[in-house]
């Protein structure tokens, strides 16, 4: 296992990083066998979320007699100051540790976001403080938003970033070359593009040539997946024949997937619609239907309210079929 080192410390974080979100359906012995797998392999990066249903608790609980070998972050859609503080001392019981190593705002999409959380009161003031507490290491942030994340890399105020990053979405690889000139840890999530991506093997090897890269962050959900992922990594950099054929596939089926950039926005409507389409991901790819149709009926206006104006479709800088696609996701996430 290659490790890179956190910025002005003598932390070393692995190359291929445990992503948390799978777990919410596992059972606890599968998630022992898999924290046990990845302690085995050298993985020593776990993320996981308080949005994440019970993949905290189900951590917890495997972590036990492994806690010191894996550098452990969640996160909070927490905005405030107070509901911040709450959800990291409910991530401290859930996860059964004294203290975490990352805690990090999770998806900040929009400059009201980034208002909210800086201001006083806002939820970075709780991070902070949990940091001066000895509850919390560093202060992450993640996003999907690339100006946001641009502005997040500059502002001095993070130890780490999570951005999207695979072969299909390659569009913003400058905001991870960025963020390591700032002495940033680099986290990639989405490396497989949320199993978007059906060559997962070369998939991974493309995406650890960038040196931009400091983690791989793949959701895993078994040991099986564990060895798989390490020993896609362990053959190291695809050949030219390889890559070639692997991004002439990644240029067609971009013509159909979302990289949530938000130019389609603002709807007439108010329909958010990268969030639509991030639902359906988790609904198609990560067998979570039931999770991702809870979050879609809480979106204050439904894909079905899509008009089919076509103002998306043609602000889209990748001309995708966006009101035919809003109608193919509302018909899977309306829960009957």
């Amino acid at each position: 296992m290659e490790y890179r080192q956190l910025s002005g410390t003598d932390i070393v974080v692995s190359r291929l990083g445990l992503g948390g979100i799978p777990l919410q359906k596992a059972e606890p012995e599968q998630v022992a066998n898999l924290v046990a797998a990845a302690a085995d392999y050298g993985i020593n990066f776990i993320d996981t979320a308080r949005g994440y249903g019970a993949s905290e608790t189900l951590l917890g609980q495997a972590l036990k007699g492994y806690r010191s070998r894996f550098l452990l972050a969640s996160k909070s859609m927490a905005r405030e100051r107070e509901t911040m503080l709450k959800d990291i001392e409910t991530s401290l019981r859930l996860l059964q540790t004294d203290y975490l190593d990352f805690y990090q705002l999770h998806n900040l999409r929009t400059p009201a976001d980034w208002q909210r959380v800086t201001a006083p009161g806002g939820a970075l003031e709780a991070l902070f403080l949990a940091r001066e507490r000895g509850w919390v290491r560093w202060v992450g942030v993640t996003s999907h938003s690339a100006e946001i994340m641009a502005q997040a890399i500059k502002s001095s105020l993070f130890a780490s970033m999570m951005f999207p990053y695979n072969v299909v979405e390659q569009q913003n690889r400058g905001l991870f070359q960025s963020a390591r000139e700032h002495g940033l840890l680099t986290l990639a999530m989405k490396p497989l593009a949320g199993g978007f991506i059906p060559a997962a093997d070369q998939a991974l090897r493309w995406l650890a040539a960038d040196p931009a890269v400091d983690c791989l962050l793949v959701g895993m959900a078994s040991a099986a997946e564990v060895t798989a992922n390490v020993q896609a990594l362990a053959q190291g950099a695809l050949g030219i024949e390889e890559e070639e054929k692997l991004l002439t596939w990644a240029q067609a089926a971009g013509q159909e997937f979302c990289r949530r950039c938000g130019y389609c926005l603002p709807c007439p409507q108010q329909i958010d619609i990268p969030m639509v389409f991030l639902l359906e991901g988790y609904y198609d790819r990560y067998d979570l239907k039931e999770w991702a149709q809870e979050r879609y009926a809480a979106l204050p206006v439904p894909a079905s309210q899509c008009q089919a104006c076509g103002q998306c479709q043609e602000k889209c800088p990748y001309q995708l079929p966006i009101p035919a696609k809003l109608a193919r996701a509302a018909g899977k996430l309306a829960s009957s």
